[in-house]
């Protein structure tokens, strides 16, 4: 009877120590709530509950590396659970520590292999660790778990994109902004992506989107729209984005050049010159690679033009 009544008594104890550091918590008395904790686990070592309390005082007082040494004895305590697994990697993956987080991912994820949370999860971990096609794979799993989740296409995508894999992460990128329409850094990503592969009119639609969403307020985006045009010979176009690109930055010599040179093969000889004057002011050598360049094909015009840019 003693025993038994000595153990209902320890027990009682120890709920009553947790009761009081919730409620502690729940006050906001965090300096208090560590004391009771820290009481109590010194009492009761392996109560891992109390770890797991302890545990998260450390992260909501930013105490990275005491959550990660609190979150180690819950997963000693409880390795069968896989949210104790995935606690440990969170604060892991908070710290840098990738090449602790992943294991406990995979610890977790040995559990319960139907998260596609944690295989997400799993794959920026492997991501940030530099094991790449071990990335994908997890990154798979999670898009063929639950592929409704737009973030996962746009990561994956985005690992395509970095294995050399361009029509992968073409498709998967899409899918990120179907999915996502708001999504700006998908749809960049996209356009960019687009642009190299040579899907000229995929990267239009995928600027132009980004510009709507952002309000045209990404004059690197109008540049990079005004080259695209460019290249596909729609000079028209070139010149409008450029126009933009340099009222957005107007120190930007490039911008400049690159309008001149659309204006220009517009016929828009006096905008032309208006551009080059800029360029002269903002970067004198370019200009004048650019005054010889067009000397040799039309010396004629060429006069024309750096007369307009001198008035």
């Amino acid at each position: 009877m003693l025993l038994l009544w000595s153990w209902a008594t320890v027990v009682m104890a120890d709920d009553s120590a947790l009761e009081q550091a919730e409620a502690l918590l729940d006050a906001g008395a965090w300096g208090e709530a560590r004391t009771v904790l820290q009481q109590h686990l010194e009492a009761v070592p392996d109560d891992a509950d109390g770890w797991h309390r302890l545990a998260g005082l450390n992260r909501a007082t930013g105490q990275w590396q005491a959550e990660l040494e609190a979150r180690t004895r819950v997963v000693t305590l409880r390795p069968e659970d896989p949210a104790a697994h995935a606690g440990f990697a969170r604060v892991a993956a908070q710290l840098g520590q990738w090449h602790e987080a992943v294991p406990a991912l995979e610890a977790a994820l040995a559990l319960r292999p139907d998260q596609a949370e944690l295989w997400f999860q799993l794959g920026q971990a492997r991501m940030q660790d530099g094991q790449l096609p071990a990335a994908q794979d997890a990154l798979a799993r999670a898009v063929e778990q639950d592929g409704e989740q737009a973030r996962y296409w746009a990561r994956l995508g985005e690992l395509q994109e970095r294995l050399g894999d361009a029509d992968a992460a073409l498709s998967s990128l899409e899918r990120a902004v179907t999915l996502e329409p708001a999504d700006v850094d998908s749809w960049q990503r996209l356009a960019r992506l687009a642009t190299a592969a040579g899907h000229h009119e995929l990267a239009r639609q995928a600027y132009e989107q980004v510009l709507a969403l952002t309000d045209g307020d990404a004059p690197e985006l109008w540049r990079e729209l005004g080259d695209l045009h460019a290249v596909a010979g729609a000079w028209e176009q070139a010149r409008k984005a450029y126009s933009r690109a340099v009222h957005a930055t107007p120190e930007d010599a490039d911008a400049w050049h690159a309008l001149a040179s659309a204006a220009g093969e517009t016929g828009r000889w006096g905008d032309a010159a208006q551009a080059y004057q800029q360029l002269a002011r903002l970067d004198p050598a370019a200009f004048e690679h650019a005054y010889h360049h067009l000397r040799e094909q039309d010396p004629v015009l060429a006069e024309d033009l750096l007369r307009r840019t001198r008035r």
